[in-house]
């Protein structure tokens, strides 16, 4: 064996070998989703203005192998996506130390008819939340802590999507059952000023 091959061959094992060692430690690669077929084609509508999440949720769908649409139609599935909102909810107010908890909530619902209006996924309902220490003397530094909190949750949001999506592929009768708290979302309690709910991302 050449000295280079073997060099090389040892730098792949190696390379596999921490890939192991990342999977036992709870790291797993992304791998496209597979969807159900009728979901080839898809019109997505996302009614809350929040960019970062659409695009996210675009860029899932597209290396899941879906064609998007601008229009629905024969063969094109409708996947709507009617909530998706964040709110910040004071947990405890400071005292002397001028420090409040916070808590990020972020709330998304969505639903996916065939292109004959049958149900492929029945309405969903997703809850995710990540907590936040705010100090008032600190506001750029917590404003930054905050966008860096609502990147990951979209990002884990679209995720949790897409494993539902997957779901309506293994077991497409339990996946058209509408999910029973999948309602209008409640009005947002007090939080920062100015942000106490909004779309994410935007």
């Amino acid at each position: 064996m050449k000295p280079g091959k073997r060099t090389r061959d040892l730098g792949l094992a190696a390379a596999g070998m921490a890939m192991l060692g990342l999977a036992g430690c709870g790291f797993h690669l992304r791998r496209p989703v597979a969807l159900p077929p009728a979901m080839s084609h898809v019109h997505l509508q996302v009614n809350s203005g929040s960019l970062a999440f659409r695009r996210e949720l675009e860029r899932s769908l597209e290396l899941a192998g879906v064609t998007l649409e601008d229009h629905g139609g024969p063969g094109v599935a409708e996947m709507n996506v009617p909530v998706a909102t964040y709110s910040n909810d004071m947990m405890t107010l400071g005292g002397y130390t001028q420090i409040s908890e916070y808590a990020v909530r972020f709330h998304v619902q969505f639903y996916i008819d065939s292109d004959r209006g049958e149900s492929i996924v029945g309405r969903q309902r997703l809850d995710m939340q990540r907590e936040y220490s705010y100090q008032s003397n600190q506001t750029i530094g917590t404003s930054g802590q905050i966008e860096q909190i609502e990147r990951g949750m979209v990002d884990d949001m679209v995720q949790s999507m897409m494993l539902r999506i997957r779901a309506a592929t293994l077991h497409p009768e339990a996946a058209r059952r509408a999910d029973p708290a999948a309602v209008a979302p409640l009005d947002a309690t007090p939080g920062l000023p100015g942000s106490s709910q909004d779309p994410i991302g935007n």
